[in-house]
């Protein structure tokens, strides 16, 4: 899903010690529509949020766990 990332929210690190967020965005090309969730835990792109492309205002694209978790993060060009 191609979302805008509106916001992020630093969460109390992972029982392993890895960062957690929590991601707020709006989706791409619907206007004022809103949501957010967390990332999974232990995910190594946890490390690559808040680097170029992965910051408030960056285009990216989401994936999903069956929870409704942030799977994965992959920025593309706006």
């Amino acid at each position: 899903m191609k979302v805008t990332i509106e916001s992020l929210e630093r969460l109390n690190c992972s029982v392993n010690g890895n960062p957690r967020y929590k991601v707020h965005y709006s989706f791409v090309g619907l206007g004022s529509h809103y949501d957010s969730a967390i990332t999974k835990s232990d995910s190594a792109f946890n490390y690559e949020i808040g680097n170029p492309g992965y910051r408030a205002g960056d285009t990216v694209e989401l994936s999903f766990t069956k929870a409704g978790r942030i799977s994965a993060i992959e920025s593309v060009a706006s």
